[in-house]
């Protein structure tokens, strides 16, 4: 009996030393391909020993929390302690992300957002504005628009779910005060905040996901519509007609579980169905020529799959920082573009925001782009490179008899010069040619 009892202390003193040199072997032979973790995660760089940093302790520093970051099975065992936590006490192990009602997750930033506690006064929202309004008048003579699209954030949109006893939502609020700024300037701008909040009882689909912090893609089909609609009634154009047709219905997944993703867990909770539109192939002689560029948040990039499709001269700047599509094949920032080139390349400026970045809105474009505009040499450019189309249109135009006794018609009806009317003709048809 005494034997017995040895021989199964010993057996389980070996299962348990296996157990714990599991880590070590993982660690210094990766035998097991493990799933890396979801986030933004700060990686410790493995420092070089020296005489001097382990004298000092910082060598010493640095390897625990480099080693703390790669000993084996880390992710795995990560997972499992967050699951455990998540399914027996309602915990949630990552930051700014919180739980509200029936499951929905939140982050922090868009609660504040709601709640005006990243107000930053009605000052500093008129004086941004009247720095675009600035900038739509120097850019109106050649028929360039600016435009401001706002759009509400999860826990705008959801207050309705919200942890209980969540305080309701902040009278001074950055979306209101841009709303009715924006409307007191005349600065041209698409309320996405309000008609999507209305829309929500009336949509055949959730407009939001309950794991995503972004609108779906369902609700990101709405606003692209919303969005070439007013394009559109602006230019007095059609741009395309039915960029997509009818959804598919999918179990979430994408920038519907993007807030999911971050919780790390052994086994996701069921993902509820949602809509994904069908975007179909739109030719090249199909798409619009209308020049446009998009400065925006992390939301456009659900708009974005529409105007790649759309417009065959399209660039967004994500938070005024990354050039894309560029940047998919080779990294393009910003400050290496020449911003007078660019507003001289481009029709339409968008700038697109959820509440939750209406604190910074534009992220510098809108102060850098008023200062190249205040310098009269930039005046000069865009002059020079409006007048080079138009003069190159009005040659063409001269070689045209039939075109030029229909201008002379014209000119002689509303007693002008005949110059006069070839340039107003030229203007109006170098506008419908960019356009179209």
């Amino acid at each position: 009996m005494k034997t017995r009892s040895n021989i199964l202390r010993k057996g389980l003193l070996v299962a348990i030393m296996i157990v714990l040199l599991f880590p070590l072997v993982q660690t210094l032979f990766p035998v097991f391909d493990l799933k890396p973790l979801d986030g933004v995660i700060e990686e410790a760089p493995r420092v070089e020993l020296t005489v001097s940093n382990w004298l000092d302790e910082s060598y010493q520093k640095s390897e625990e929390k480099y080693l703390t970051q790669h000993f084996g099975f880390r992710e795995f065992l990560i997972r499992l302690h967050h699951q455990i936590d998540y399914t027996c006490f309602d915990k949630i192990n990552a930051p700014a992300v919180f739980e509200g009602q029936n499951g929905y997750l939140y982050d922090r930033k868009h609660l504040d957002a709601y709640l005006g506690r990243d107000f930053i006064g009605d000052v500093l929202i008129k004086d941004q504005v009247t720095k675009l309004r600035f900038i739509q008048d120097q850019l109106a003579p050649y028929h360039k628009s600016v435009i401001v699209v706002l759009a509400p954030g999860k826990a705008s949109f959801y207050p309705e779910f919200l942890p209980k006893g969540s305080a309701t939502q902040g009278y001074y609020t950055n979306i209101r005060g841009y709303l009715n700024e924006l409307k007191s300037q005349g600065i041209n701008y698409i309320d996405l905040y309000h008609y999507l909040k209305n829309e929500k009882k009336k949509a055949t689909y959730p407009l939001f996901a309950k794991y995503g912090i972004h609108w779906s893609h369902y609700g990101a089909a709405l606003a692209n519509d919303s969005i070439t609609s007013y394009l559109e009634h602006l230019y007095g154009v059609e741009i395309v007609d039915n960029s997509w047709s009818g959804v598919s219905l999918h179990p979430a997944y994408d920038t519907d579980i993007d807030l999911l993703v971050l919780l790390n867990l052994m086994k996701n909770p069921p993902l509820p169905e949602m809509a994904y539109p069908n975007i179909r192939e739109i030719g090249v002689k199909e798409r619009s020529k209308l020049p446009v560029l998009a400065i925006g948040d992390s939301y456009f990039w659900g708009i974005d799959r529409f105007f790649s499709r759309c417009f065959s001269n399209y660039h967004f700047w994500s938070y005024n920082m990354e050039v894309f599509p560029e940047s998919s094949y080779s990294a393009v920032a910003t400050y290496q573009l020449d911003l007078k080139e660019q507003l001289a390349k481009h029709d339409v400026i968008l700038i697109l925001a959820t509440d939750a970045n209406l604190s910074d809105l534009g992220w510098g474009f809108i102060d850098k782009a008023e200062k190249v505009l205040r310098d009269p040499a930039t005046k000069r450019y865009l002059n020079n490179n409006y007048n080079r189309k138009l003069e190159f249109l009005k040659q063409g135009m001269r070689g045209d008899k039939n075109w030029m006794g229909n201008i002379a018609k014209k000119a002689a009806e509303k007693h002008i010069s005949l110059d006069s009317m070839l340039t107003l003709d030229a203007q109006w048809v170098l506008h419908q040619y960019e356009v179209k």
